[in-house]
C-alpha cells in the first residue's frame, strides 16, 4: 500500500506547485487507474494527493502570489513576512499547522465520532443565520464599514453571478482575482519593493501557541468537511473572526491546518452521515462504502503522506528562497501574472478571462482602501447562505 500512498503524494506535489492545478483535476485519471488495480488502492491515492497539496501549494501561494482557490486567504499574511525576508518562515508555519492539526484530530477523533452527527443535524436547519450573522460581524469589526460593505457588496453579488449562471468551474478566475492578482499587481506596482533577504531565519513557535492555533484550524477544518455550504475558506474567516488571532505567523498556523483537516474529515463524513463534502471525498464514495476498516486504512495514508509532504514542502520553500532573491522580483511577478492568466484562458476560456478581470478590480479595492481582504469571501458566504435561506437568485 506503501507505493500508492508515494504515487499520491507525488501527484500532490506537482498539482501543489503548479498554480491553478487541483488533484480534483485528476480525479477522472485516477479512476481510470481504478480499472486495473483494486479500488481501495486508487481512494489511498486521492487522499494522499489531495493532503500532500495541502501542504505544498502554500509554496507558490506564498513566494508567488498565486494560490489555489483554497489557500487565497494565506496570501497576505504570507506576503507580509515575505517582504521581511521570512518567506521560508511563512511556509514553516503552515507546515507546523499540518502536522499539529493532524495531531490533535487523531487525539480528538473519537469525541468527532460522537459529536459529528449531531452536530450536522443541529447546524443544518440555521446556517443560513450563522452565516450572514458573520458577515455582518466581518463589517463591523472592520475600520472602515463603507469600505467594507462595499467590498462585500461587489464580492457577493460577483458570487452569485458566477455561481448560478457560469458553474463552479469559474471559482478558479473568480478567487484567483480577488485575491491573487491584487498583490502580483501591488508588487508590480510599488516602486522598489521586493523581498528583504534574510536567509532561513524563523521565529521559534512555543508548543502552546502552535497547539492554540492549530485547534483554531482544526475547528475550521472540520466545519468546512462535514457542514453544508462551508467551504475551508469560509471556516477559516469564521474562525479568525470569532477563534483566531491577528497575528500573522498564529493566522498562518491556523490556516495551514485548515486544509488537511478539511481533506480528511470530508472524507470521514462518508462514513458518518454518508455525505462527501470534498470533490476528492466524492471519488473515494464512489471508488468505496469505507467501513471501520477501510477508514482505518485511508487515515494511515493521510499521516504518511503528510508526514513525506511536510519534508519536501521545507525542502521545496528553500529552493524558492534562492530563486526569489537570485531574480528581478518585478519580472518573476509579471511571469506569473502571465502564467495564471494562460491557466485561466486554458482551463476557462474567455469567459473565465472576463471573471478574472473584474474579480481582480474588485479585488483592489482591500489592497487600496486598507480594509480586510477576507470581506471578498463574501463571494462564497452569501451565495451559500441565500441557498441554504431557500432564496432563489
Amino acid at each position: 500500500m506503501i507505493e500508492f500512498v508515494i504515487a499520491g503524494v507525488l501527484l500532490g506535489t506537482v498539482c501543489g506547485l503548479l498554480p491553478g492545478l487541483h488533484p480534483n483535476t485528476t480525479i477522472p485519471f485516477i479512476l481510470a487507474f481504478s480499472l486495473y488495480f483494486d479500488p481501495l488502492s486508487a481512494a489511498v491515492i486521492l487522499i494522499s494527493a489531495g493532503v500532500a497539496n495541502t501542504f505544498v501549494s502554500f509554496v507558490p501561494s506564498i513566494f508567488l502570489g498565486a494560490p489555489d482557490p483554497e489557500e487565497a486567504l494565506s496570501v497576505l499574511p504570507g506576503h507580509r513576512l515575505l517582504f521581511e525576508g521570512r518567506g521560508y518562515e511563512a511556509v514553516r508555519l503552515t507546515v507546523i499547522g499540518g502536522l499539529v492539526t493532524l495531531s490533535l484530530g487523531l487525539v480528538f477523533l473519537p469525541l468527532f465520532f460522537f459529536g459529528i452527527p449531531h452536530l450536522y443535524g443541529f447546524v443544518r436547519p440555521v446556517l443560513h443565520v450563522v452565516l450572514f450573522g458573520i458577515i455582518f460581524y466581518m463589517i463591523l469589526r472592520d475600520r472602515s464599514y463603507f469600505w467594507s460593505f462595499a467590498v462585500v457588496l461587489l464580492s457577493a453579488s460577483l458570487g452569485i453571478i458566477v455561481l448560478n449562471n457560469l458553474g463552479s468551474t469559474m471559482l478558479f478566475p473568480m478567487l484567483t482575482g480577488l485575491f491573487g492578482v491584487p498583490v502580483l499587481v501591488y508588487s508590480i506596482m510599488k516602486p522598489g519593493k521586493k523581498p528583504v533577504h534574510s536567509g532561513l531565519e524563523f521565529e521559534k513557535i512555543s508548543a502552546g501557541r502552535a497547539v492554540k492555533s492549530s485547534f483554531v484550524g482544526l475547528l475550521s477544518g472540520v466545519s468546512a468537511g462535514i457542514l453544508p455550504g462551508v467551504g475551508v475558506t469560509q471556516a477559516t474567516v469564521i474562525a479568525q473572526q470569532f477563534f483566531g488571532s491577528k497575528n500573522t505567523r498564529d493566522f498562518l498556523i491556523a490556516i495551514g491546518g485548515v486544509n488537511t483537516a478539511d481533506i480528511i474529515f470530508s472524507v470521514i463524513a462518508i462514513y458518518l452521515i454518508g455525505n462527501p463534502r470534498s470533490g476528492i471525498a466524492s471519488a473515494i464514495s464512489g471508488l468505496i462504502s469505507p467501513g471501520l476498516g477501510e477508514l482505518a486504512v485511508l487515515i494511515s495514508a493521510a499521516i504518511i503522506s503528510a508526514s513525506v509532504a511536510a519534508i519536501i514542502t521545507l525542502y521545496v520553500a528553500k529552493r524558492f528562497t534562492t530563486l526569489v532573491f537570485s531574480v528581478n522580483y518585478k519580472t518573476l511577478s509579471l511571469l506569473v501574472l502571465g502564467f495564471v492568466t494562460f491557466l485561466v484562458i486554458f482551463f476557462t476560456g474567455l469567459q473565465g478571462l472576463g471573471v478574472l478581470v473584474v474579480s481582480s478590480l474588485i479585488g483592489l479595492i482591500p489592497v487600496l482602501s486598507g480594509v480586510n481582504r477576507s470581506h471578498a469571501m463574501a463571494c462564497l458566504i452569501v451565495p451559500a447562505a441565500l441557498y441554504f435561506w431557500g432564496v432563489g437568485i
